[in-house]
């Protein structure tokens, strides 16, 4: 695999993932001024699980790179393709940590929200 291939390849990559990257910094940048004025615990995890699809995100550019340079080292096919599986479902993990923390922060603010409105 040349290193021309492989800029053509990730700048592809990077354009695919863009919106979601640029969504998922946004909602960092929020979770972090909600913190910084004293959101409390659902701001925390709101920081937590953008931060963590955010990093997810970002370290799934290069690993679609990664069977090719595998086999490009004499591993065989099927080699690649299992550390590849590996390494897809340790990102799934972290994406799905990321998801109970954004359903935890939605949920402690709609719940603290209602359990005002019950005592108003």
């Amino acid at each position: 695999m040349e290193p021309l291939d492989i800029l053509n390849f990730s700048g592809g990559q990077l354009l695919i993932a863009l919106p979601s990257l640029v969504g998922w910094t946004a909602v960092v940048v929020v979770g972090a001024l909600l913190i910084r004025r004293g959101a409390g615990m659902p701001a925390a995890l709101l920081l937590i699980g953008g931060a963590l699809m955010l990093g997810a995100g970002v370290l799934h550019l290069p690993l679609a790179l990664i069977p090719p340079f595998l086999t490009s080292r004499g591993w065989p096919l099927g080699s690649a393709a299992g550390v590849l599986s590996f390494l897809g479902l340790g990102l799934e993990l972290v994406r799905l940590g990321a998801i109970v923390c954004l359903l935890c922060a939605f949920w402690k603010q709609f719940h603290v929200t209602e359990a005002l409105r019950q005592t108003q």
